[in-house]
């Protein structure tokens, strides 16, 4: 019994031994692989949310300016009082200083300044001079709509700077975050390889550690065989 045993734990207990250094080695590749996924989505997730807040500002933005165009036309044609110019007037000017709270911190967040500082501080730069020559032109529409249009315009100028500096970082931000993305597919091949190689590695360990062990124990069990006392032995009798 005893002998058995001794045997059993002879062929089992190496083999456990270089199963568990295995699953460890594989389990920890497979942690370092979450970790590398958990950070680069969350990056991911920051681009994404970063070009839909630049999205939805380019959106309001043309809205403002739409509204701009609609005053200037009805103001022309004599179809808006002044009192409707003043209330679009003052619904802008709030509009416009709520969309400037917003650019502040869409173009001072580090994402928009590691795409491009220098078209981050653009979009200040222009929506603070769009922003001025709105106020101006909305102000003095009711007055004279001649020089509210020559405004406008200038305003519009700005308007379209604006615009191509935004897409201009939009398509940046997009650039990065297909190239984060290509990198986590390259890091999730290259884990899996490696998780690959230490599985094959693991098996040829066992089986090499299995045939040695085979050998051992086949030896010691002759050893045994040949420890035991022999039966005499025993040949024909005598009438």
């Amino acid at each position: 019994m005893k002998v058995t045993r001794s045997l059993q734990l002879i062929l089992l207990l190496p083999t456990l031994i270089v199963g568990v250094f295995a699953v460890l080695v594989i389990y920890g590749a497979l942690g370092s692989v979450k970790q590398q996924f958990s950070l680069a989505s969350e990056e991911l997730s920051a681009d994404l949310d970063v070009i839909a807040d630049a999205a939805g500002f380019s959106h309001d933005l043309a809205s403002i300016q739409q509204q701009m165009m609609q005053g200037l036309h009805q103001a022309e044609a004599g179809e808006a009082s002044e009192l409707q110019l003043y209330r679009m007037h003052s619904r802008i000017v709030d509009e416009l200083d709520e969309l400037g709270k917003r650019l502040a911190l869409l173009a001072g967040s580090e994402l928009v300044i590691d795409a491009n500082h220098n078209s981050a501080q653009g979009l200040v730069d222009e929506f603070t001079a769009y922003q001025r020559f709105v106020i101006m032109s909305t102000d003095v529409l009711a007055v004279d709509p001649r020089v509210a249009h020559q405004l406008l315009d200038q305003a519009h100028e700005h308007y379209r700077h604006f615009s191509m500096l935004a897409n201009r970082i939009v398509g940046l931000l997009a650039e990065r975050a297909d190239q984060r993305n290509t990198r986590q597919k390259q890091v999730f091949e290259q884990v899996l390889v490696e998780v690959l190689v230490l599985g094959l590695l693991a098996l040829s360990v066992l089986l090499l550690l299995a045939f040695f062990i085979a050998r051992r124990a086949s030896g010691r069990m002759l050893d045994v065989a040949d420890a035991l006392p022999q039966a005499p032995a025993t040949g024909p009798t005598e009438n």
